[in-house]
């Protein structure tokens, strides 16, 4: 799931702008809500998911650890539901991941191997360096 599609399902279901830097507990909630499912339904990083409402990687661990402890735990009666329905649309649809994976696979492993072909003569010529003032009779 992309957190784009996240962000417009909750931005329509609460009926709020997600960047809206508003206080209000309705506000903090759904951006509470939205900071989980997309931890949960995305693969994307912290960092990359708070920055996509312009916070900080720290926000969006204290948000999904509020979420936790708000409506699983002590059972919020107020958005408890509405965050149980929310998970419930996104729970069914397939997790999404980079469309070109396998491509940025394997660039990563060819840097991986030209970095390991440089790194093997260094290691060579340390060797050969630290050895240089032993004498073998």
């Amino acid at each position: 799931m992309d957190i784009d599609n996240i962000k417009a399902v909750v931005e329509k279901y609460f009926e709020i702008d997600l960047l809206d830097p508003c206080r209000k507990r309705r506000h903090i909630i759904a951006r509470s809500i939205y900071f989980t499912l997309c931890r949960d339904f995305s693969s994307h990083s912290l960092s990359v998911i708070g920055a996509s409402l312009n916070k900080d990687h720290s926000t969006v661990v204290h948000a999904t650890k509020h979420t936790h402890e708000s409506f699983i735990v002590s059972k919020d009666p107020f958005y408890t539901k509405d965050y149980l329905y929310l998970k419930s649309m996104f729970k069914d649809s397939p997790p999404s991941f980079p469309t070109d994976y396998h491509a940025k696979y394997r660039q990563i492993v060819a840097v991986n191997r030209r970095l390991l072909k440089q790194i093997s003569p260094l290691k060579r010529m340390s060797l050969a360096k630290n050895y240089s003032n032993y004498r073998i009779y």
